[in-house]
């Protein structure tokens, strides 16, 4: 049974608002995490921030400290001992942001639990752009625009007549009317690109490749060009090249989020390792003590397989008559 001072170790550790974005685990799951914690301690580190005044604050890690305390540990010698943690600080790292990026992928949302993060995330800063929080949240900016509606209409957050995109730059929600167009005349002729053998070589070169399969080409391309770097591992960095030079930059992204968000992954495979081969040794427990039923094949048939020397066609030809394996009568026969 955990301690008092453990379970409630919440009294004298920071948590931030922003790790409310996600929820908390249900009972089942939070159970299932302290059974791994008790076998195999904290595999995925914590991440913490200090703010511009100083102070430390818990960003990603309540369900793990949870699961800590459920499973008798010390948590305040733990944190004492400082374990592995990542850290972010003010003003360079956005709390919220980090919060997004450190469980985007952990967990498995639903549409309503995307739009329920998207209204958490509008109502912790209204000023952020939709595009940048649709970027942030991986959902399409048109969801974070109806979003955004709905909770104006309920009062939940204030209408905004300027946002902020990831760029720094202010711009207006409701763009200017624009003024009308007037006709070209029939008798000018309309400009022409200038011509360029470079670009002519490039687009032969992508609908050649396009052509031989467009549908998938059509996918790699987007993942490439789209912000989904953590959708680019099933490519390979020839093929990602290959289908746009000009953005062979961005595989090697200095953004510190993203790899923050490689060291998570890694962790959290080798926690899921962890458990998949604690599961195989309990299952392979279960199987040795399970009771074992030896076929019944006639003696006399046994003595005439034996006599034959064990020949690979007697045993194979019992095994169809038997309904058993060919290691099964093997195993008998020579037992």
């Amino acid at each position: 049974m955990p301690n008092t001072r453990s379970a409630n170790w919440r009294s004298y550790v920071n948590v931030h608002p922003a790790a409310d974005l996600f929820p908390l685990l249900p009972p089942e799951e939070l159970a299932e995490m302290t059974e791994r914690i008790k076998a195999n301690g904290i595999q995925v580190p914590l991440a913490f921030y200090t703010d511009e005044q100083g102070k430390i604050w818990l960003l990603d890690g309540r369900n793990r400290l949870d699961a800590l305390a459920a499973s008798g540990y010390d948590v305040e010698a733990f944190l004492k001992s400082k374990p592995s943690r990542l850290h972010y600080r003010a003003p360079n790292d956005d709390p919220e942001e980090v919060v997004v990026r450190l469980n985007i992928f952990r967990r498995h949302l639903t549409q309503e639990q995307k739009r329920d993060l998207v209204a958490k995330l509008l109502k912790a800063t209204p000023e952020r752009s939709n595009t940048d929080t649709a970027r942030l949240a991986l959902v399409d900016p048109k969801t974070v625009s109806s979003v955004r509606r709905r909770e104006e209409a309920k009062g939940k957050i204030p209408r905004m007549d300027k946002t902020v995109g990831r760029d720094g730059r202010a711009r207006t929600t409701t763009p200017a009317p624009r003024a009308p167009r007037s006709a070209p005349k029939i008798e000018e002729e309309m400009p022409k690109p200038s011509p360029s053998p470079e670009r002519d070589q490039n687009v032969v070169a992508v609908a050649g490749m396009l052509g031989k399969d467009l549908a998938k080409g059509l996918q790699d391309l987007v993942k490439v060009v789209g912000d989904y770097s953590w959708r680019m591992v099933g490519i390979a960095d020839a093929k990602r090249q290959e289908l746009v030079q000009g953005w062979a930059k961005a595989l090697s992204s200095p953004d510190p989020y993203i790899s923050n968000q490689h060291e998570l992954e890694l962790a959290a495979a080798r926690e899921e390792i962890v458990r998949l081969e604690a599961r195989i040794a309990e299952l392979e427990a279960k199987l040795a003590q399970a009771p074992v039923t030896k076929p019944e094949i006639d003696a006399a048939e046994i003595r005439a397989t034996r006599s034959k020397g064990g020949k690979a066609a007697s045993y194979k030809a019992l095994a169809a008559k038997h309904g058993l394996t060919y290691q099964e009568v093997k195993r008998i026969c020579t037992d």
